[in-house]
């Protein structure tokens, strides 16, 4: 990227004497085009190595996963396939008021990292992710406990 940044500035001031040479208006788009195409690059690395991006696209996939469970459960409830649950209703409750309580304790510890921690980030995303699964469960369970 530097050789090329180099180079369309000396193309630049060839073409400032001879502003009318083909030849040197090509090299400047040629040089152009590899200097915006390496930025374009760096952008994507500094992207793809963002603090807590691995952890942010795993949890991605981990959301999706548990959607998909949420809509199977909720055909299953739909067509009456839903299995009953062994757990009492009360008990299905508290696990949900439990799971989301833990969600809302990390809340703070998110929003901390994503302005001015990033390097938490990961880390936070990751205890999200820990807490959301259990309140995906437990609604699941509460679904299979009380529908009819």
């Amino acid at each position: 990227m530097l050789d090329a940044s180099y180079e369309m500035i000396l193309t630049a001031k060839q073409l400032a004497v001879s502003p009318a040479d083909a030849s040197t208006w090509q090299r400047l788009a040629d040089n152009s085009k590899i200097v915006s195409e390496s930025i374009k690059r760096l952008v994507t690395s500094i992207r793809e190595q963002a603090p807590g991006q691995v952890d942010l696209d795993a949890a991605i996939n981990q959301l999706q996963q548990m959607i998909q469970q949420i809509d199977r459960a909720s055909m299953d409830a739909l067509q009456d396939q839903l299995p009953r649950g062994v757990i009492t209703e009360q008990r299905v409750h508290q696990q949900i008021l439990h799971a989301c309580q833990s969600l809302y304790d990390r809340i703070e510890l998110l929003r901390e990292a994503t302005i001015g921690h990033s390097e938490e980030l990961g880390h936070c995303v990751h205890e999200h992710m820990e807490a959301i699964e259990p309140l995906v469960q437990s609604s699941i369970q509460a679904a299979s406990v009380t529908y009819d």
